[in-house]
């Protein structure tokens, strides 16, 4: 009989041992899928983001090199001259409208996919330099808009360039926010 409880006991102690390694190894394998699949969404959202952010400043750059060149040609269109007879108002508006609207159409749809991609001090940049570029533009446009001479034009126009240098400093610190972003490896969480 203590032969027939010892081979009970070892083929009981067997059973648990195997069913508690088994378990052990479902939970651990899980885990490992559970991580793996973590750390390649994180390398995919990164990707995503190194796309959205250089499209960003790409767009960005473009948008004001637009307003540059819609800033040097101030005087040509403020003056009446440059436009067939009786339509400077309309024409001048005409100009304005596209050159301008060109501007930050193109900005807005990348800012969007910055902000959805985030994270929120990147997309915070962004937005702050979204908005200061949207806010020249405006003044640019108005001032096109409503001027019907060309005496002020160039101190005007020195004015809206000085106020575009200052925007390098909110892409600066935008493409910082990504930088910082861009280079922090996957982690756990």
């Amino acid at each position: 009989m203590d032969q027939g409880w010892a081979a009970m006991v070892a083929a009981v102690a067997a059973g648990v041992f195997g069913i508690g390694g088994a378990w052990i190894g479902f939970l651990g394998g899980r885990r490992q899928t559970t991580d793996q699949a973590q750390v390649e969404h994180q390398q995919w959202l990164r990707g995503q983001r190194q796309e959205a952010y250089t499209e960003y400043l790409s767009t960005w750059d473009a948008s004001l090199l637009t307003l540059d060149e819609v800033i040097v040609s101030l005087r040509t269109r403020l003056d009446p001259a440059t436009y067939a007879e009786g339509q400077f108002n309309q024409q001048r508006g005409s100009y304005f409208a596209t050159q301008i609207g060109e501007v930050m159409r193109p900005v807005r749809g990348r800012l969007e996919r910055v902000q959805l991609l985030g994270p929120d001090a990147t997309s915070t940049a962004a937005k702050r330099l979204s908005d200061a570029l949207d806010e020249i533009v405006t003044e640019v446009a108005g001032y096109g808009m409503r001027t019907s001479t060309t005496e002020d034009v160039d101190e005007r126009a020195a004015a809206f360039f000085h106020r575009t240098i200052g925007l390098l400093e909110l892409r600066e610190q935008f493409f910082f926010e990504a930088r910082k972003v861009l280079m922090a490896a996957p982690a756990l969480k």
